[in-house]
């Protein structure tokens, strides 16, 4: 009804998420390296990319040195929540 709607969009303010419901086209990331380390088996990469169109998130990623092609990822924070790590 209408008052879900109400609660949601207060809600979305408040989390600060109201900018990515009012825009629904697809946010450029726009990659920009801050430190890649060899770690030998593996590169450790610090990249920062676009959240939303206003906010910018880092993110760590381990790159395996002898693949190709796409490999799988897992973001920590949702694993570690579940206890998967």
């Amino acid at each position: 009804g209408e008052w879900q709607q109400d609660v949601r969009g207060r809600l979305l303010k408040l989390l600060h998420l109201d900018d990515l419901v009012a825009d629904r086209e697809k946010i450029a990331l726009n990659p920009k390296e801050i430190r890649s380390e060899d770690k030998g088996e593996y590169v450790l990469k610090e990249i920062e990319v676009n959240s939303t169109r206003g906010r910018r998130i880092q993110i760590r990623a381990t790159v395996p040195t002898n693949a190709s092609g796409l490999l799988p990822a897992v973001d920590r924070r949702f694993a570690m929540r579940f206890s998967l790590l």
